[in-house]
């Protein structure tokens, strides 16, 4: 999409998903932390992972020095992963490098991740769970992550496993945490097929079956 729209090389249009990605494994890193902390799990599994998470950036600062320091294999398509790599690493500190762009999709990632934890926090209520609203975000922490993984349509039954997995580890009940994701998906893909129904017959009602029948002649 971005080659054929905007004119972008492949390891550009890929630096800048994963240039998102980071900032959201900066942010799901930081809220669990604070869940760590909030429940005093200063030495665990959790705040490990979570730490690593935070200093993800870090990691590609790492790689870029990496591989500037490693000379240019003579093998071509050796050669060419290498160069690949190293666009990609460099585009994607070129957008980290640049603080008004990087706070402005940190700050709207926040707010997108707030309300999806108020949205939880309601479900939560709905279902009668009483989990703190700390809890439910690291729900929404973990789905956040747990959605990288496209495997089923909503990635249903992923989720759930993921959630429900690692609440049991932090020492909360696995079923609850496997109810609201589950609750949450069905919402979501309701909506997705809801909007997508409505936009197809938008479309089609639109079309001028006379003018794509002159353009196919």
């Amino acid at each position: 999409f971005f080659m054929k729209k905007y004119n972008m090389t492949i390891s550009k249009s890929l630096s800048v998903s994963l240039y998102l990605l980071m900032i959201t494994f900066c942010l799901t890193g930081a809220f669990s932390l604070l869940f760590a902390i909030y429940n005093n799990l200063y030495f665990s599994w959790l705040s490990l992972v979570s730490i690593v998470f935070i200093t993800n950036p870090f990691f590609i600062f790492l790689a870029s020095y990496v591989l500037k320091k490693i000379a240019n294999p003579r093998h071509a398509i050796l050669f060419k992963i290498h160069l690949f790599l190293q666009s990609t690493t460099e585009s994607m500190i070129f957008l980290l490098k640049n603080l008004k762009f990087t706070m402005g999709i940190f700050l709207l990632s926040v707010l997108h991740f707030s309300l999806n934890i108020l949205w939880l926090y309601w479900i939560s209520i709905t279902l009668d769970f009483e989990l703190s609203i700390i809890s439910v975000g690291l729900i929404g922490a973990i789905m956040s992550i747990s959605l990288i993984i496209k495997i089923t349509p909503g990635n249903l039954g992923v989720v759930q496993l993921v959630s429900g997995g690692i609440m049991s580890m932090a020492g909360y009940s696995p079923d609850e945490a496997v109810l609201i994701t589950l609750f949450a998906t069905a919402i979501s893909m309701a909506l997705a097929l809801t909007v997508g129904v409505f936009g197809n017959f938008y479309y089609f009602k639109t079309l001028h079956i006379f003018r794509l029948s002159d353009s196919a002649n």
